[in-house]
């Protein structure tokens, strides 16, 4: 084997960089080394300048199984086998043939080099007119090949992970969409994560409708989130954080790194503490107190709107120029209830801090953050929920959610008003 492969990063102001090789040894043993000028320019970096938190940018070599970070750049789930088709991988654990031949367009601000040659070099001529968002809603997982049959270069429009179809899409100043990676930087006005349901079930529409509603209701509360989630015939466009276009009119990439990728997890569906997570966040974050709050918040939340699918790939740090913090939340649904599949809780406590109380005790005592700034943070939290019922159903969330994750909703609830 020995496949070598350049790891690009991107700079806001000088574009992608080349700063690292990655060598595949053998299928799951690989060398991986910063680029020496890259090295020598951003040495000691662990934000948006390194491939992971948990690879600092440094002068040294590391052989060994393949890091976590890799995974944050390959889809998991549909968009992956959709790939593998395309590109005629039979091997969903053949990581180099996917990392060498696949242009990923994967959130973040990483991608490898190679495969974007070609792309890289069409991209000057490419005048293609784009898509109207009523063209995406009516072909749904056809798109892909609508576009291939239209002529427009995919690019890493699959390059997005998770169980549902997701596109990766631009918008042009024309309100037109083209697929991530293909219309250049300076004629982006929107980037869009695009999400199909599961399945052309029922449930799977519903599960859709009701991350959109979920995503209002989050935006009321006292939590970090990103704009509304719009929602048209059963298709749901997310506008993508890492991607802001900026008051001089230039799109700024930001790094993005899952909980997975931090921890150095290669392995897909792994299960995680909290406690575990809490520490990373404590070891990596500018706003250290403000995130294990956010921290905290979300995972009562997510008990009290029925999601158990809190796997680390469902919560990330973005990483910016001046920051590392949690990024806004996202994927937030009723996964309880979805009937395809049986989705549990792949984050747990430890059994000793299985109340609220003792794990605020304990973040106290191991983590040195003020337990009365928590306190008033779950406060605020509990204010803001009050009538939640009434409020989930203005939103439209189908009554049968609403009733059956009632009791683990009002017990979290009640727990929360102890405090």
């Amino acid at each position: 084997m020995a496949h070598q492969l350049t790891i690009e990063i991107h700079d806001n102001a000088k574009g992608w960089l080349e700063a690292a090789t990655l060598r595949f040894l053998s299928k799951f043993e690989v060398e991986l080394e910063y680029e020496l000028d890259y090295a020598s320019t951003y040495f000691g970096r662990k934000d948006r300048y390194a491939l992971s938190l948990a690879y600092p940018v440094d002068t040294g070599y590391y052989r060994g199984p393949l890091p976590g970070f890799v995974l944050d750049l390959i889809p998991q789930g549909e968009p992956l086998k959709r790939l593998m088709g395309r590109y005629r991988i039979s091997d969903i654990n053949d990581y180099e043939a996917i990392l060498s031949r696949v242009p990923l367009a994967s959130p973040g601000n990483i991608r490898v080099q190679e495969p974007w040659l070609a792309i890289e070099a069409e991209r000057p001529q490419y005048s293609f007119e784009g898509f109207t968002r009523e063209e995406v809603v009516r072909r749904h997982v056809d798109f892909v090949e609508y576009m291939e049959a239209a002529g427009a270069p995919i690019g890493g429009t699959s390059g997005a992970g998770g169980g549902s179809p997701k596109f990766l899409l631009r918008e042009d100043k024309a309100g037109k969409l083209h697929a991530e990676g293909m219309l250049d930087d300076s004629k982006t006005i929107c980037a869009y994560l695009v999400k199909l349901p599961f399945t052309d079930s029922r449930n799977s529409v519903e599960l859709l409708q009701v991350e959109q509603s979920y995503y209002e209701l989050l935006r009321e509360l006292p939590l970090r989130t990103g704009a509304s989630l719009e929602i048209c015939d059963n298709v749901l466009f997310i506008r993508r954080f890492d991607r802001q276009v900026v008051p001089d009119g230039s799109l700024h990439y930001h790094g993005l790194e899952s909980l997975y990728s931090a921890h150095n997890i290669i392995i897909p569906g792994a299960h995680l503490k909290h406690e575990d997570n809490l520490r990373l966040i404590a070891k990596h974050s500018n706003q250290v107190e403000a995130d294990i709050a956010e921290y905290i918040k979300r995972d009562l939340i997510n008990k009290i709107l029925a999601n158990t699918d809190n796997h680390g790939r469902n919560t990330s740090f973005i990483k910016t120029d001046k920051s590392i913090q949690l990024s806004p939340l996202y994927d937030v649904t009723a996964m309880r209830f979805f009937m395809s599949d049986f989705i549990v809780e792949l984050t747990k406590w430890e059994k000793p801090r299985e109340t609220l109380m003792a794990r605020l005790l304990w973040i106290e005592e191991e983590l040195k953050i003020d337990r009365q700034l928590l306190l008033n943070e779950m406060r605020e939290l509990s204010r803001s929920l009050s009538g939640i019922e009434q409020r989930l159903r203005e939103l439209k969330v189908p009554e049968d959610f609403i009733v059956r994750s009632e009791d683990e909703r009002r017990a979290t609830l009640a727990e929360m008003k102890r405090l």
